[in-house]
């Protein structure tokens, strides 16, 4: 994952640091619908790729380790 992933978690989250791979980030306390926004937008940015609306569900956002692989397919396709 890229460091400006890693960093706007980092922003986003409290105690991010100890965010590991597979942590569950839609769980309470972590990572709002806002949020999602926002991560959307940073990816986008930072990793040159564009999200479509239906794209943006749980099983893409849900932890690092699917966050990692979304970015992966999408440059590769």
């Amino acid at each position: 994952m890229s460091d400006a992933i890693r960093q706007f978690l980092r922003d986003e989250l409290p105690g991010a640091e100890d965010v590991t791979d597979d942590d569950d980030l839609l769980a309470p306390g972590m990572l709002d619908s806002l949020a999602i926004i926002r991560l959307v937008a940073n990816l986008e940015d930072a990793e040159g790729i564009t999200v479509a609306q239906d794209e943006i569900v749980p099983g893409n956002f849900r932890t690092l380790t699917a966050i990692r692989a979304f970015v992966q397919r999408k440059k590769s396709a």
